[in-house]
């Protein structure tokens, strides 16, 4: 069974860090778009997986920070799901808080 994401960057170098690190795992339709200014997130939070917080100061982001420029979409196998959170979260992905 497949989990869907959707993952937000500050650029498109971590985007496509992170989709390069999920194909080596077991993740499908990868795509990667850029954010619209006007539909820039308001509320969002780190991917910071169980047990990895250290300072995370660099990971958290002003809710009107207008430096999420990118999406990263797709999905990933449910055994995979921690390990795809971890790829993410190395390469400063962010979610949006609901």
């Amino acid at each position: 069974m497949y989990k869907d994401f959707i993952v937000y960057f500050r650029n498109e170098d971590d985007a496509q860090k992170a989709e390069s690190a999920l194909r080596k795992i077991r993740a499908k339709d990868l795509f990667i778009d850029t954010m619209p200014g006007e539909n820039r997130l308001e509320n969002y939070s780190p991917v910071i997986p169980l047990g990895s917080w250290k300072d995370g100061s660099d990971l958290l982001f002003n809710r009107n920070d207008p430096k999420i420029t990118h999406m990263l979409q797709g999905k990933v196998h449910a055994e995979d799901y921690s390990e795809a959170m971890q790829i993410m979260g190395e390469a400063r992905g962010v979610l949006e808080k609901r």
